[in-house]
């Protein structure tokens, strides 16, 4: 291999490695400042949400995913294309003011709340929410797992209520104000306009306890110190 082409070489091998660190090192540190800023605070009170809606179980959205030209993308480039399969996102929203997105392993985590199944559950995206009128408005965190290359990610999704087993969206907005997180909240414009026209409706269902999300042990995730430190202590004396 000659010299130029060496470093050439190397210099890619460098970029990749410093790339790679600075994604764990941003799993690490936790979420940016300017999400954390935005975020409302946790009081942990009762919400009355039940006057409201049912809340005795999850929420389950159908999701559209567009048929692609790019293998392995559901999204052409323009999000424009014929629907050609669907997922869902299901919601947990508990009566003290948390809330699930996108969750898995439902019944794992309804089993054995501490097993390695139950983890993803526990995992993933927390937040709160709280009611305005007929609007819930949900503010929650993308935690990315050990070793994931992902970054840590703020949304806002407002829903209004039509029954009390039905909802759908009416806004959704990415937390932070960093460029590229805005960007790409635009870039889906034409997702999220899909998303707003669809019912989402409730299915009855036992739900796992919150006792183990990941957020609930963040300090700027409460409003109080005190209420933080009275929950952790609860939990210890539970397990």
């Amino acid at each position: 291999m000659k010299i130029g082409n060496m470093k050439k070489h190397i210099k890619f091998i460098i970029l990749v490695l410093a790339t790679f660190c600075s994604h764990l090192l941003y799993a690490y540190v936790g979420p940016p400042k300017d999400v954390k800023s935005t975020f409302r605070c946790f009081d942990n009170k009762d919400t009355d949400l039940e006057n409201l809606i049912n809340i005795e179980g999850y929420y389950k959205e159908r999701i559209l995913l567009k048929r692609s030209n790019v293998a392995g993308s559901f999204l052409n480039k323009d999000s424009v294309g014929l629907y050609a399969d669907s997922g869902f996102i299901s919601i947990i929203f508990y009566k003290n003011g948390l809330f699930k997105y996108d969750f898995f392993r439902l019944k794992a985590a309804l089993l054995n709340e501490n097993s390695e199944e139950a983890k993803s559950f526990y995992d993933g995206q927390w937040g709160s929410y709280s009611i305005d009128g007929d609007i819930i408005k949900t503010q929650f965190i993308y935690k990315p797992s050990k070793g994931e290359l992902s970054k840590w990610k703020g949304t806002e999704i407002w829903y209004k209520v039509i029954n009390r087993t039905t909802i759908k969206i009416v806004k959704i907005d990415a937390l932070s104000t960093n460029t590229e997180d805005k960007n790409n909240v635009a870039l889906h414009k034409k997702v999220h306009e899909e998303r707003m026209k669809t019912l989402i409706v409730f299915v009855p269902s036992e739900i796992p306890n919150y006792l183990n999300a990941w957020i609930l042990k963040e300090n700027w995730f409460w409003c109080n110190e005190n209420d933080r430190k009275s929950f952790l202590e609860k939990i210890k004396n539970e397990k």
